[in-house]
């Protein structure tokens, strides 16, 4: 049976608009104009008219909301088997009406989709691992002799050994925190997957070695600078422009872990 008609949500993009029940189902759609002869008119005429629909095989409750202030809608149904979320919308009078699942993301379609937090965080966690590899991998290869878990671990002690094992965990707490900015900015953009975690990874990479390694002696509590040498509590090299004086493989090094991090957290989050 039909619903009423107050009973449907309205989704358009100022050219063509359809109407689509609470129990999913696509009743009314004009296109590509609003005077454009119907595709669904099943509100009109239930035998004749046609629609289309999506939603569970048996029993279920269903409830629905707009998204972010935005044309998105989103129905969520809920039955005996389980939770199914349907996000639909108009972009375009080019693009058809789009169901997808919630979390998917959509080039340009900016917060239209809720951020999976439990998969930043396992991305962040992985992405930090994979990154923290990579450098490990290129210091027994003499391609570099920078570490910057170790870095991080003598900002708190001096022990060397006690600096590596505090730096591996403040190493993989700033993963995550990064992590989490990247998924904000994939979110905000509306922007996703291996490919954007890349040129997000490159542009963190670019900020680390213009921006970060200058000023890392003058915040680094035990490293020397390039105007100071070394003293009883400074005695850390500094790494110099583009962290150069690390090995000449090191920008290098620190740009293909940072896009490496990227994919890895664009992929999984």
């Amino acid at each position: 049976m039909i619903a009423k008609i107050h009973d449907h949500a309205v989704v358009g993009d100022g050219r063509s608009a359809a109407l689509i029940s609470r129990s999913g189902s696509l009743d009314w759609l004009c296109w590509p104009q609003f005077d454009s002869p119907s595709l669904f008119a099943a509100i009109l005429d239930e035998e004749r008219g046609g629609s289309f629909s999506i939603s569970p095989a048996g029993s279920f409750r269903s409830e629905r909301a707009y998204l972010h202030e935005t044309n998105v809608l989103r129905t969520r149904f809920r039955c005996a088997g389980g939770e199914l979320g349907v996000h639909a919308h108009r972009a375009d009078q080019r693009r058809p009406l789009l169901a997808r699942p919630p979390g998917a993301h959509r080039p340009g379609d900016p917060g239209g989709a809720d951020v999976n937090w439990p998969a930043a965080l396992l991305a962040g966690f992985v992405g930090t691992l994979v990154l923290t590899s990579l450098e490990a991998g290129a210091q027994q290869l003499h391609l570099t002799r920078m570490s910057l878990p170790y870095l991080l671990g003598t900002a708190f002690t001096g022990s060397r050994e006690r600096a590596k094992v505090i730096g591996f965990f403040a190493h993989l707490i700033n993963g995550q925190l990064f992590a989490l900015l990247y998924v904000a900015i994939f979110h905000v953009t509306g922007h996703g997957g291996a490919l954007w975690g890349a040129i997000v990874g490159l542009i963190h990479a670019v900020v680390v070695l213009l921006v970060v390694v200058p000023l890392l002696p003058s915040i680094h509590p035990r490293m020397a600078s390039a105007h100071q040498g070394p003293t009883s509590l400074r005695q850390i090299e500094p790494p110099g422009p583009l962290a150069l004086h690390y090995g000449f493989s090191t920008p290098l090094t620190v740009v293909l872990a940072h896009v490496v991090f990227g994919m890895v957290v664009g992929a999984l989050s």
